[in-house]
């Protein structure tokens, strides 16, 4: 096609984007640093298998990462946010709040 962008200014314009949208994301998790909130623990934290760290999304999609066992996943568990982040941010957990949900609905 004619008229296109420049690639180096398509480039720049990518960058941007990601540099602001990493912000945004860190603004947003800062906001919930010290609140305590609910997250189903989804698996191991991606790239620390074996840590004792997993994974999952609060209701208002931050990833939460925090010290934990496999028999966690699954179940509804109350985490304090320690630490924003933009992939993820830091929690430590409250308590374990409802049994896996799967076997709940059987």
């Amino acid at each position: 096609m004619e008229d296109q962008v420049d690639e180096e200014v398509k480039n720049a314009r990518v960058h941007e984007l990601i540099e602001l949208s990493e912000q945004m994301q860190l603004e947003y998790a800062e906001q919930f640093v010290g609140q305590v909130l609910d997250v189903i623990p989804e698996g191991e934290a991606k790239g620390r298998e074996g840590s004792g760290k997993l994974h999952g999304y609060s209701d208002n999609y931050i990833q939460l990462v925090f010290d934990g066992t496999m028999d966690m996943v699954g179940k509804v568990c109350r985490v304090k946010v320690v630490e924003a982040g933009v992939n993820e941010s830091q929690a430590t957990l409250v308590r374990v709040l409802e049994e896996n949900l799967k076997s709940a609905a059987m």
